[in-house]
């Protein structure tokens, strides 16, 4: 069949068809903690020529069962998420998200997936912590308040091990004060001390409380009298 403007019959064809400019792999995924949001991740990455949206999907292990919907810029936060740790004495373990992002066309039409990249939302552990001797038989401990928590946990041993230890104390409040006093220890003694974050989540229509990290041991030694 002979076309007499092959040109104008390319332009019909592509605005029948729905065709567009192949889209572009997102490149430079990455994945980060967001301060002050129990559960919440941060997806961010490049901008996709041509691109008129965004679908980040993920999952655990390699479901991909969840999916953001259409995003009109080139971050997004996953929120919700567990942040549930099954070994109290150690960090990480927690549920461990895969995430990758797709560039949409103008007629929704999903390019193909970037790398797959992991992350997992947790209570960011306390910081500055220090540990110094106080009155006789106590150890003042303090940290810097972490956005997000609501309380601390803490524990204390002679041992460097946490999971020896047996002593422990906790700190209630919206605005935990980031100060602790540790009373009855033994005179002219090293103890090591750890703090814990913890905050409330409401997640699967429920609240309910989530430990964060367990900061690393700090030790001090009581004073002789």
């Amino acid at each position: 069949m002979y076309i007499k403007y092959p040109l104008l019959f390319l332009l019909v064809l592509v605005l029948f068809t729905g065709c567009s400019a192949r889209l572009d792999v997102p490149q430079n995924l990455s994945v980060s903690l967001v301060d002050g949001e129990l559960g919440t991740l941060l997806l961010e990455w490049s901008p996709v020529p041509n691109a008129d949206g965004y679908v980040v999907q993920y999952g655990l292990e390699n479901a991909f069962d969840m999916s953001s919907g259409k995003i009109s810029g080139t971050s997004w936060k996953a929120s919700g998420l567990n942040t549930y740790q099954t070994d109290q004495y150690k960090l990480g373990n927690r549920d461990e998200y895969n995430f990758r992002v797709a560039a949409l066309n103008v007629n929704g039409k999903q390019g193909k997936a970037s790398e797959t990249i992991t992350g997992r939302a947790e209570v960011p552990s306390v910081k500055e912590l220090t540990v110094r001797p106080g009155r006789q038989r106590q150890l003042i401990v303090n940290w810097t308040h972490t956005p997000g928590s609501s309380h601390v946990n803490l524990r204390w041993g002679p041992s460097s091990d946490i999971g020896e230890t047996t002593d422990e104390g906790h700190t209630f409040g919206e605005s935990p004060q980031g100060t602790y006093i540790i009373t009855g220890l033994d005179d002219g003694k090293e103890y090591y001390v750890w703090v814990q974050t913890a905050a409330m989540l409401d997640q699967n229509d429920s609240s309910q409380w989530f430990d964060g990290r367990w900061s690393k041991g700090v030790s001090a030694t009581t004073i002789t009298p």
